[in-house]
């Protein structure tokens, strides 16, 4: 079985940590770490944290100042042992079946990057319905994200010699999959609900929208000339 890497920043996440804690250690494929870093949280984060791993080992936790999000998954990412990395942030819901299921669509698909649907909790309702295959997850990249980060599973070898840009403050994830869409990485999604995303005031939203956006401009002209390439491949490609 793969063992999968769960990459889990924590900031002063108290109110919603044990809820994300106790969906990690219900996954029915149960080969799978957890690297759960606090970044300096000054509430009961380390507290929960600590008593998740004394309970079972494969939380594996760390406390030390904080760093910021970009740099804590980096950290992350480094240490994780896993041919996987399975995202999630310490206020969202993973459903049991959620390494499962990915797992059996990356073999099935050979992808490297693998989404899922989401819904919302908490102060919103309703499904975000990814993409799905890898030119509609591609072409949605000209205009948005269209990966729900905290749900993505992909290919650690991707991601261990160069992972998050620093630079891409509030868009780290967007700048990630248009970065390995240009090196030639294949996505694909479960067209089902994985995650619980919670929505609260907490969150940074405008200032991601914000940020995302100016990487989209940054990113446009590239990621138009792959996908042209792309579907030219795809053409040539059923014409046999």
């Amino acid at each position: 079985m793969s063992l999968v890497s769960f990459l889990l920043p924590c900031f002063n996440s108290e109110a919603y940590l044990q809820q994300t804690l106790d969906s990690i250690a219900a996954q029915t494929h149960t080969q799978w770490e957890c690297i759960a870093i606090d970044d300096g949280s000054t509430d009961g984060t380390w507290a929960l944290l600590q008593q998740a791993a004394a309970t079972d080992s494969r939380f594996k936790v760390i406390s030390r100042e904080n760093r910021g999000l970009i740099a804590t998954l980096n950290e992350a990412i480094a240490l994780a042992q896993g041919q996987w990395l399975a995202r999630i942030d310490a206020d969202d819901i993973c459903w049991p079946q959620r390494l499962a299921m990915q797992l059996a669509r990356l073999a099935e698909t050979g992808a490297d990057v693998c989404g899922t649907w989401v819904r919302f909790i908490g102060d919103r309702s309703g499904e975000w319905q990814t993409q799905s295959t890898d030119a509609s997850i591609k072409t949605g990249l000209l205009f948005n994200s269209t990966l729900a980060h905290p749900t993505v599973m992909l290919r650690a070898s991707l991601v261990k010699n160069a992972g998050y840009d620093a630079s891409a403050i509030h868009a780290e994830d967007y700048a990630l999959w248009c970065r390995l869409a240009l090196q030639g990485a294949v996505f694909t999604g479960v067209p089902a609900v994985l995650l619980d995303y919670r929505c609260h005031a907490g969150q940074i939203t405008q200032a991601k929208k914000t940020a995302t956006s100016r990487h989209r401009a940054e990113n446009s002209s590239r990621l138009r000339e792959a996908s042209a390439t792309f579907a030219l491949a795809s053409r040539r490609d059923r014409m046999g």
